[in-house]
C-alpha cells in the first residue's frame, strides 16, 4: 500500500477513528479507503503527521520541501526558513505560518501568539504589543532603547535564552532605580545594569540616559557575560561656578570638589525637580530641587542653595551671594542681625565672590568669642565680627566749627551718625579696643544689643568695616557714649 500512498491532515486522521463506527455499504466503502490512508506506516494515530525525512530541512518556498504536506515556515522573510509539517500543533512563540499550527490558534508575525490586554496575560518575560485589534502576546524582541519597546515594557540587559551571551530585550518593566541613580548591583536597576554604582540603560541618545550620563559604546558585564552597546555611562565632570554654567545639561553648580579637605572648585550636579525652590527651607539636599541643603548651626533646620557669583542673577529673592572659597560663592539669606537666623545661625559680613560689594548674610557660627570679648581678628568671634571700638564723648553742644567747641573736642557728626545735619563737640580722646561685636537693626532702638550678657549695649549704625578694598557703614553693637 505504499505505492501512491497519501499523508492527510490531523483531522481527516481523526476522522478514520471516528468513522469506524458506522455500518453500511456506502459508508463502509469510505472508511475503507480512509482506512488505507491512514493506515500509512508514518503516521502516529492522535498524534499528526510524523515525518521520517526532510522535516528541519533550509527552505526559501513550499516548494523546497520534500515532504507533501511540509510548508517552508519563516519568521523573517529576508531570511532562510524551515520545512516544518504543516498542521504540527506548537506552543506559543514557535515559528508558524498557519493559526492552525499554534496551539493558541493564531499566528501572528510568523509566530504562534496569544490575545492580551497587557503584560499580565502574558507568560513571564512576554510583553502586550498593540496589533490591529487589542493586543498580541510576543516573547522578549532586541531593542536599543525603550522607544523601540511597546507600552509596559522598557529596553533592559538580559542573557538571550535562544542564542546566548548578553543581550538588551524589551522586558516587562519592573520596580527599581531609575537610570542615572545609584546602585550597588544591577537587580537594584529597572534596566538590570548596574555600571561603578549608577544604573546604565540601553540607549540611542544622551536624554534616555540620567543628568549627570552620556550615550556612548561601552561594555558591561552581567552573570559572566560580556557585551557592549550604547549605553548610558557617566559624564566627564563639567567645572561650574554658577547655575548658568550648567544649563544646557539641566544641572545646575551644586557640587564641591574637595582638595585634602580644602574647596578646590564645584562642578555641575543632578537638580530634584518638584522639590522645594531656591531659598525654601530644608533639612537635606534631597528637599531641595538644587540638591544642596545649606543646614542650620544647630542642624534643625536648612536653606536651599547653590553656588553662585551674582545674588541678582542666581540667587532667590531675599538671598544673597556670599563669598565662600575657590572663588565660589553661595546663595544664603539676607539679614540684619541674628534675630534673622533660624537654627543657631548668626548673621555675619562677608562680601560677594567678586568682592565688588559687602553684604550681611545668615551662616554658621565662626568662632568661639562671644559679643563684647576681646578678640584680635575677625574669625575668633561667633560672628566673625572683630570690631575696633573707639569710645567717644559726644555733646549736645551744636556747631559750624572746631571754633566753638573746647579745647578737648572738634566739630563733627557723631561716629555713629557719619551723615548728621548738624554737628555738635565730639571728644577727640577716647578708649580704643577691639571687641567681638553683632549686627543690629536701629529700627529696635538698642533692643538688639541690650539682650545678652555684655556690655556693647548700644546699636550705632555709623559702624565702619572693611573687606578687602571694599568698606560698609553697618550698624553693630558697640559700646555705650560717654556723655
Amino acid at each position: 500500500m505504499k505505492t501512491n500512498e497519501r499523508r492527510f491532515p490531523r483531522r481527516l486522521i481523526m476522522m478514520c477513528s471516528t468513522r469506524k463506527r458506522f455500518v453500511g455499504l456506502a459508508i463502509v466503502l469510505v472508511v475503507t479507503l480512509l482506512v488505507g490512508a491512514c493506515g500509512s506506516d508514518d503516521v502516529e494515530d492522535g498524534e499528526g503527521v510524523n515525518h521520517t525525512q526532510g522535516e528541519g530541512q533550509p527552505c526559501h518556498t513550499d516548494s523546497d520541501c520534500e515532504e507533501e504536506d511540509d510548508t517552508c515556515t519563516r519568521t523573517d522573510p529576508a531570511e532562510e526558513g524551515e520545512c516544518r509539517p504543516l498542521f504540527e500543533i506548537r506552543p506559543l512563540g514557535e515559528a508558524c505560518s498557519n493559526p492552525q499550527q499554534c496551539e493558541s490558534g493564531l499566528c501572528y508575525d510568523g509566530h504562534c501568539a496569544r490575545q492580551c490586554k497587557d503584560a499580565e496575560d502574558c507568560p513571564d518575560n512576554w510583553l502586550c504589543h498593540e496589533a490591529n485589534e487589542g493586543g498580541i502576546c510576543k516573547p522578549p524582541g532586541e531593542c536599543a532603547s525603550d522607544s523601540d519597546c511597546p507600552s509596559g515594557g522598557l529596553c533592559a540587559f538580559s542573557i538571550d535564552e535562544d542564542g546566548g551571551g548578553l543581550a538588551t530585550l524589551c522586558l516587562p518593566e519592573e520596580v527599581g532605580v531609575d537610570v542615572g541613580e545609584s546602585c550597588s548591583e544591577d537587580s537594584d536597576c529597572r534596566s538590570r545594569g548596574c555600571v561603578d554604582g549608577f544604573c546604565t540603560a540601553p540607549c540611542a541618545s544622551d536624554d534616555q540616559c540620567g543628568a549627570l550620563q552620556v550615550c556612548k559604546d561601552d561594555s558591561i558585564s552581567i552573570d559572566g557575560e560580556d557585551g557592549e552597546f550604547e549605553m548610558c555611562v557617566e559624564m566627564p565632570p563639567i567645572d561650574c561656578t554658577t547655575p548658568g554654567d550648567c544649563e544646557e545639561q539641566a544641572l545646575t553648580c551644586n557640587t564641591v570638589v574637595p582638595d585634602e579637605g580644602a574647596v578646590e572648585g564645584a562642578i555641575c550636579g543632578r537638580t530634584n525637580p518638584g522639590q522645594t525652590e531656591l531659598g525654601g527651607q530644608c533639612t537635606g539636599s534631597d528637599d531641595c530641587e538644587s540638591d544642596r541643603c545649606w543646614v542650620s548651626n544647630d542642624g534643625s533646620t536648612g536653606e536651599c542653595s547653590v553656588f553662585c557669583q551674582n545674588a541678582d542673577q542666581d540667587c532667590a529673592d531675599g538671598q544673597t551671594c556670599a563669598a565662600m572659597a575657590a572663588g565660589l560663592g553661595l546663595c544664603l539669606a539676607s539679614c540684619d542681625r541674628n534675630e534673622d537666623c533660624p537654627g543657631g545661625n548668626v548673621c555675619q559680613l562677608g562680601t560677594d565672590p567678586q568682592s565688588e560689594s559687602v553684604h550681611s548674610y545668615c551662616s554658621l557660627r565662626v568662632g568661639e568669642k562671644s559679643t563684647g570679648e576681646s578678640c584680635a581678628e575677625n574669625h575668633e568671634c561667633v560672628t566673625g565680627l572683630c570690631l575696633t571700638v573707639v569710645t567717644y564723648t559726644v555733646t549736645d553742644q551744636e556747631c559750624s566749627d572746631d571754633d566753638v567747641c573746647d579745647s578737648d573736642y572738634e566739630c563733627r557728626c557723631p561716629p555713629e551718625e557719619p551723615d548728621c545735619s548738624q554737628q555738635v563737640c565730639v571728644s577727640e580722646e577716647g578708649s580704643v579696643q577691639d571687641r567681638c561685636s553683632e549686627l543690629c537693626d536701629p529700627a529696635n532702638g538698642d533692643a538688639d544689643c541690650e539682650d545678652g550678657d555684655h556690655d556693647m549695649t548700644l546699636c550705632s549704625d555709623g559702624v565702619q568695616t572693611s573687606f578687602g578694598a571694599q568698606t560698609k557703614t553697618v550698624a553693630a553693637c558697640s559700646l555705650p557714649r560717654e556723655e
